[in-house]
């Protein structure tokens, strides 16, 4: 009975507010799984893949959010990458491009954000110094929409931002 009160509690809150917090989780293994309901009561499952950067890696000259910059041209590789993300709402795949988060490293906690029109994905990577950053995937109930990543002690002016359009054949997307 408590289970039930809680979720119609948190269903009439995420109806009432723009957003609400819906769950977080530290990474702990190679997976993480999130489950939640949506403004309009779709279920909702994403599941973020962890790997460590294989050998021979081939961007390990460019900076990726996670890393660090340790000289002029030389930079150190986060100790984990993102290996994928799939995303299901009512179980139907969403795509997740590539460019989403093959830059993003050092994965430290995910979350969910549910939204009036879907979710946001928050991906956190929590660094010593000022290369804290955080990740953020927002979505309709159909696709991504865009990707916002910034360091948290400057958040205005290390940042970038992509915005996602897409042409689909299958009128359901």
């Amino acid at each position: 009975m408590r289970k039930i009160l809680f979720m119609a509690i948190i269903m009439v809150c995420s109806v009432c507010l723009s957003s609400v917090f819906v769950y977080g989780e530290e990474i702990t293994g190679d997976t993480i799984e999130l489950e939640s309901v949506l403004a309009n009561e779709a279920s909702l499952k994403v599941v973020v893949r962890i790997i460590k950067p294989p050998a021979g890696y081939p961007y390990t000259d460019t900076l990726l959010w996670g890393g660090d910059q340790i000289g002029e041209d030389e930079y150190e590789l986060p100790e984990t990458l993102i290996q994928s993300i799939d995303v299901r709402i009512n179980d139907k795949k969403i795509d997740v491009p590539l460019s989403a988060y093959q830059n993003i490293g050092g994965v430290d906690n995910v979350s969910i954000e549910i939204t009036e029109r879907g979710f946001i994905l928050i991906i956190m990577g929590y660094r010593e110094g000022d290369m804290s950053y955080k990740s953020m995937l927002e979505f309709d109930t159909h696709k991504i929409l865009r990707k916002k990543v910034f360091l948290k002690v400057f958040p205005d002016e290390v940042w970038e931002e992509t915005f996602y359009s897409f042409h689909y054949i299958d009128e359901d997307k």
